[in-house]
Formats: structure tokens, sequence, C-alpha cells
């Protein structure tokens, strides 16, 4: 009788044993198939040397350049493309594995991201410039968020942009209460740095620069000063425009639109919702 009741429950326990293993086996894959992305840029990390500020705000950085390609772009030979808001030069790599055979230039003004920059730098033909742009060549301030720097903005932070960020952490579906316990920790523990400021103009004028064919924007809200520190006749340089603009500031994007349209820009607008990708063609030169 006991070897019958042994038996039983050496039964039980190996089908108790066997689904959990399934139940593990199961959850592993699902985990892996909601996060494939975050190995893939784990691997990119280490493949080449990636130094960077926070793995949270890199994941998704990565995600939005490499995997869901927000900047459609052909890259040609020689062409000149201003990335502003460089962070850690992810989007400047982005370009440099498309064609070697490009100016970029990159700016970035907080020093300690700045270093990263300059380490994370593979074209050869890279200018990386330690500074923000705006509409007036002078020094500020900046919010910087060490552990999640591309964040970072000139902006105070305003109750609406915490709010907004909500549609960024649902992005991280399972992960979501852990990236924004973490990043609105971040938030609070935000620094202020001194920056220098110059304009799109001024650098023109510097660098004896006759056409941009790409301008890149992602400065958390500062797009607006971006643009006004653009002369009349430099619009005329500037090929294609991409912007990630907040788009929860309706009459800052409205400004953003009025300024394209006026300078003789169509806009598309490529990704909606909270932060709104647009990308803006200079008819002229069609």
């Amino acid at each position: 009788m006991n070897k019958v009741i042994y038996r039983y429950i050496y039964l039980f326990n190996t089908i108790n044993m066997n689904i959990t293993l399934i139940i593990i086996f199961i959850s592993t894959l699902y985990i892996i198939y909601k996060s494939w992305y975050i190995i893939l840029s784990i691997y990119y990390m280490y493949m080449n040397n990636i130094y960077i500020d926070g793995f949270v705000s890199y994941i998704y950085m990565y995600k939005e350049i490499f995997i869901d390609k927000c900047y459609d772009i052909d890259i040609n030979d020689n062409m000149v493309i201003f990335d502003v808001g460089a962070n850690i030069g992810l989007f400047t790599n982005y370009i440099n594995s498309l064609n070697k055979n490009v100016k970029v230039y990159s700016f970035e003004p907080v020093v300690e991201t700045f270093n990263k920059l300059k380490l994370n730098s593979k074209g050869e033909n890279n200018i990386l410039i330690n500074k923000a742009l705006g509409n007036a060549n002078e020094i500020s301030s900046i919010n910087y968020i060490e552990n999640a720097s591309s964040l970072s903005s000139i902006n105070e932070f305003s109750i609406d942009k915490l709010e907004a960020h909500n549609e960024i952490y649902n992005k991280y579906g399972i992960f979501k209460g852990i990236i924004k316990y973490f990043l609105e920790k971040e938030f609070n523990n935000s620094q202020k740095k001194q920056i220098e400021i110059t304009t799109i103009s001024t650098i023109i004028d510097e660098y004896n620069i006759e056409t941009i064919d790409i301008l890149k924007i992602d400065v958390e809200g500062f797009e607006l000063n971006v643009l006004k520190g653009i002369h009349l006749q430099d619009f005329y340089k500037i090929k294609n425009i991409f912007i990630e603009i907040e788009n929860f500031r309706k009459e800052n994007r409205d400004n953003i639109y009025n300024i394209l349209v006026s300078n003789g820009f169509k806009i598309q607008e490529l990704e909606k919702g909270n932060w709104l990708m647009i990308k803006a063609i200079n008819m002229n030169h069609i």
C-alpha cells in the first residue's frame, strides 16, 4: 500500500515539476519575444565599444534609430549632415554605417555626454562640437539627467511633459513599471549644468558650409529656438529637416510648422503621438 502511495506522490511531483518547467520555458520565450531588441542593443553596444549614459535611455534611442528606423534616409557620398542633439552619437554612427563618405556635424553641449560622443564616434569625417544650437550665441544652463542623458533639457520639466512620458513607458511592455519608477526618479535628481549655445547660421559661416543635406533636430523641447537661429538666406541651403517635436506643446508645434512652411518646406508627419516626428523637404531643391 505504501509503495502505491509513494508512486502516486512521485508521479504527482514529476508532473508538477514538468508543468513548472513548461511555464518557465514559455515565460522565457515571452520575455525574449517582448525584449529581443534589448538583446540586439546589448550586442551592438559590446561589438562597437559604445559608452552609454544610462542603459534605459540607450535602449530607447537604439530601438528608435536602428530598429524602428525613424530616420528613413538615403545617404549619398559627400553629403553634409547636422546631428543637433547628438547625445552619445547613435544617430551619427547610424549615418556612418550607411555611408562613411559623408561629413557629420554632431552637436552635444553637456561635457560628460560629449566625452562619450567622442569615444563612440566612428566616422573619419565627423566634426564634434561641444555646444547646443539655439537662437543666439550665449551661455545658458541645461537640466542634465545623468543616467538618462537623452532626456536632458534646456527647458524646465513641466507637469505636461512628465505626464506625456507615460507614452514612452508603455513602449517597454512588461518592463513599464520599472522604467517609469527609474526615469521619474532620475527627473527628480536632475542637475543644472552650464552650457554654451550657438546658432546654425553661426556654424554655417564659421565652417563655410554651402549646403546642409540633412538637418536632424532632437533637443527635448528646444526645437523652435534652433530654427529661430537660422537666418532667412540660410534656409535655402538646407534640403531636408527631421525634427522630433513635443506634440503636447501645441503652440510650439504650430510655430515650428509656420517657420518651415514660410521658408518653402513641405511637411510630412512620420510618427504621431506625444512626440511627433516630422520630415520637412525644401521644395526649392525639388
